[in-house]
């Protein structure tokens, strides 16, 4: 089957990747002029399987209106009056809730583990280098309630057998020394022993470029 990928970034090369192995002929096209010029550009460059996360959450609505006030706000939302926008908000407005926020975690982590899986055999197979670090993260709480609020995302990592490791404040800085003089601002955190960071731009070019050796068409 010939098959088109819109977009160069991370999710495009690897979908290419994916389809190649799977015998299609495929054709990648970016408006770029290379691949992962974008958003994957400058990416956070996490493998956090465990930090996996919706969006739609119990108190997200009051944030999102505090966040859109600020300067350099985190979050950038157009209003443009069109059903589907005001579709989409009453649906993500329907899942700030509890119950809906802990089915939604449940089913992305099961999605993310598997993600994880996969990752691992990948890497296995080709040791693409891309200054890979298999270290871990570490989810910073700030205040109690947000301690408390984690215990239901801790109950999610349980029930999928996700290693994780809860931690005062001073333990942090066996993972994390930069963080000594910040310590007053930390109320606990939890560490996530599976997720592992890497150069996200890096793995994409490199992986585009095995695409190409293996017949897939770039056009920029």
């Amino acid at each position: 089957m010939k098959v088109i990928v819109l977009g160069a970034g991370i999710a495009g090369v690897c979908t290419a990747w994916y389809l190649l192995e799977a015998g299609h002929d495929v054709t990648v096209i970016d408006r770029a002029d290379a691949a992962a010029m974008e958003t994957s550009f400058a990416n956070a460059g996490q493998l956090s399987y465990g930090y996996t996360t919706p969006w739609a959450a119990p108190g997200i609505p009051k944030k999102a209106a505090k966040w859109l006030l600020r300067q350099h706000s985190p979050l950038i939302f157009k209003p443009d009056g069109s059903l589907f926008q005001l579709q989409w908000l009453w649906q993500m407005l329907g899942n700030c809730n509890s119950g809906r926020y802990h089915q939604n975690k449940e089913r992305m982590v099961r999605v993310s583990e598997y993600s994880r899986e996969m990752f691992r055999r990948f890497q296995a197979e080709h040791a693409l280098d891309f200054e890979g670090r298999n270290k871990g993260t570490l989810q910073i709480f700030r205040t109690e309630k947000e301690v408390r609020a984690a215990e239901g995302d801790i109950e999610v990592l349980q029930a999928y057998g996700v290693p994780y490791q809860r931690l005062q404040p001073e333990a942090c800085l066996q993972y994390e020394p930069a963080l000594k003089k910040a310590l007053h601002k930390i109320a606990g955190a939890l560490y996530l022993s599976n997720d592992s960071t890497g150069d996200c731009h890096l793995f994409a070019r490199k992986l585009a470029q095995m695409c190409m050796e293996k017949g897939a068409e770039f056009k920029y």
